[in-house]
């Protein structure tokens, strides 16, 4: 048996631009800049200008978590920062995570007096009475769903 197979011809597709078909990755970086890159290099900006202009007075808090308020600004970059009355420890700059708004000492408050618990043997407290009483709360409506 003798096979015959007929070869047709692709019709001719036009020409695509290279254009065209890397446009879908030029889309993708755009993307990328404006939603990942552009946003981070704000946020880099605004913390390496926060750093610059970082000065005596200022209270800070660490990367650590440690607030305190500078003393000096050395020369080197370093910054003397008082942590707590009398305490100082030089910190580089780039240990500090943001500038927090000073705050005043609060004024001495009185302790407010203390209620005696007058409980007599019969009397029953209500904080007794009221966890009891949700307790069975939900006891009574978990066996009326039954």
């Amino acid at each position: 048996m003798l096979f015959t197979s007929v070869a047709y011809a692709a019709e001719p597709t036009a020409a695509t631009s290279p254009l065209v078909s890397f446009m879908p990755l030029i889309l993708i970086v755009l993307v990328f800049y404006f939603l990942i890159i552009r946003p981070n290099s704000k946020k880099n900006k605004l913390q390496r200008d926060m750093l610059n202009a970082l000065s005596a007075g200022d209270e800070i808090l660490t990367i650590s978590g440690i607030h305190g308020k500078i003393i000096t600004v050395l020369d080197d970059g370093n910054l003397i920062v008082e942590i707590a009355p009398k305490i100082n420890v030089k910190l580089a700059r780039k240990g500090v995570s943001g500038k927090v708004a000073p705050t005043a000492p609060a004024p001495a408050k009185e302790a407010p007096a203390k209620k005696k618990n007058s409980k007599k043997k019969g009397d029953s407290g209500s904080d007794s009475d009221n966890s009891s009483d949700n307790s069975n709360d939900s006891n009574d409506s978990n066996d009326s769903d039954k």
